[in-house]
């Protein structure tokens, strides 16, 4: 859910200036700074509804969930990005170059909620991207516009493996974390759109 700012090139420093003094988010990707797009209702509730449901199911335990607002630095790539939601247990490691403007390096699980115009890039580019964190043990990725949340999981041997649920009544384990949040949760007050009604052939004689 970004939009090129300028076709210029920005030190990490120009960036982290700009975004200390912006009352929009940015991302950065090596030199190009994005403006975030930004999302609609029914995203706005799956991913509130979801960070809700994942902090009562960590509560007593050392990992702490958090929303947009918080920047993840990959200093491999010289990228700053705004997940939809990250947990980071233990001490959260901050990227020393951001100052007041923290952005963390560390964290356990990204989550993000798709929409029609990010989910190409969120399932392939973005997902590269934060592979590049060796502390990334999970990727989530929560549907929007059906009730359908996957999960990666990152192998000893640097595989990744994919688990799928769909429907309501779905619970769904967040392995690296010891956690479980159902899925009737996470789309708590969601509507979805009704599916378009199958066509029927005019010519076909009715009981046919």
């Amino acid at each position: 859910m970004s939009v090129p700012l300028e076709k210029i090139h920005f030190s990490v420093a120009e960036y982290l200036d700009q975004e200390r003094a912006s009352d929009i988010r940015h991302e950065y990707h090596d030199g190009e700074i994005l403006a975030m797009a930004g999302g609609s209702v029914k995203h706005s509730r799956i991913a509130s509804n979801a960070l809700i449901a994942i902090g009562m199911a960590l509560r007593g335990k050392p990992c702490q969930p958090h929303g947009s607002d918080l920047k993840v630095s990959i200093r491999s790539q010289s990228r700053f990005v705004y997940p939809d939601i990250t947990i980071v247990c233990g001490e959260p490691q901050i990227d020393p170059r951001a100052g007041q403007s923290e952005a963390i390096t560390n964290p356990t699980v990204v989550i993000e909620v798709l929409s029609p115009s990010t989910q190409t890039y969120d399932r392939t580019k973005k997902f590269q991207y934060y592979r590049a964190l060796d502390s990334l043990e999970e990727y989530i990725l929560i549907a929007s516009d059906e009730a359908r949340i996957e999960t990666f999981c990152r192998r000893n041997d640097g595989s990744w493996a994919f688990r799928s649920w769909i429907g309501l009544e779905a619970q769904v384990p967040i392995e690296s974390v010891s956690i479980s949040v159902l899925v009737a949760e996470v789309y708590a007050g969601v509507e979805f759109d009704a599916l378009p009604p199958i066509p029927t052939d005019p010519h076909k004689e009715e009981g046919e």
